[in-house]
């Protein structure tokens, strides 16, 4: 018989665990819509509110404002994406502590004092959602490897059993009862229609006691 898996904790990265100014939403949308008109030569728009978005179905609204939604392919989406994460590390400053919220250091350690795997879930595209991760130093507590992000085909209905297929491994998705999600934003936990339980955080410094709290329940 198998041992039971961890608790893990799916943790909405934008607005729960960061802050992320203006510049920065400008910078993701500037390096995305490059990128995209790199790799399609087209001269296409980003639609300005990200709101219920991953960046695969900002990607494919913008094509599809051309007509030309039904044409990327998974092989253009990685294209689009490398490039995408190469314009943002060129322009993204090397340190990004002051996007952390405040409360998230002690909630953090918080969490894996009580051996929970704190993993991050991103709309964003891996690359991008990596770099944010490493230039605030969140690479330390977070489980970076076994997060959700915006691959090809990705949209927030089912990052989260895409998290859970890449956190289990060997064609074993992690358990749903051993597994939550975590956000600041009732909209994104609405709109993933979540397999796993879900947990409104009020703001950073609530987060760690309202996730042992839920958890202790399990």
């Amino acid at each position: 018989m198998l041992p039971e898996r961890p608790l893990m904790l799916l943790c909405d990265l934008e607005g729960t665990l960061l802050e992320i100014p203006e510049e920065g939403v400008a910078r993701h949308h500037d390096a995305l819509q490059r990128a995209l008109r790199e790799i399609t030569g087209l001269q296409v728009m980003l639609p300005s509110d990200r709101r219920g978005q991953t960046d695969f179905t900002l990607v494919a609204a913008a094509l599809g404002e051309i007509g030309m939604d039904d044409t990327l392919s998974e092989g253009d989406f990685e294209l689009i994406s490398v490039t995408a994460t190469r314009h943002y590390a060129e322009t993204c400053p090397a340190d990004l502590g002051r996007y952390v919220l405040p409360g998230v250091w002690r909630a953090l350690t918080n969490l894996r004092d009580h051996d929970i795997n704190v993993v991050p879930c991103s709309g964003l595209i891996a690359g991008i959602a990596r770099i944010l991760i490493e230039r605030t130093e969140l690479d330390r507590p977070l489980l970076v490897g076994s997060g959700g992000y915006a691959e090809y085909g990705i949209t927030l209905r089912n990052i989260v059993d895409a998290a859970r297929e890449r956190a289990g491994g060997l064609g074993l998705p992690w358990p749903p009862e051993r597994t939550a999600l975590a956000s600041s934003s009732p909209e994104n936990l609405l709109a993933t229609g979540a397999s796993v339980r879900t947990i409104p955080v009020a703001c950073p410094s609530a987060l760690a006691d309202a996730i042992v709290s839920d958890f202790e329940q399990v």
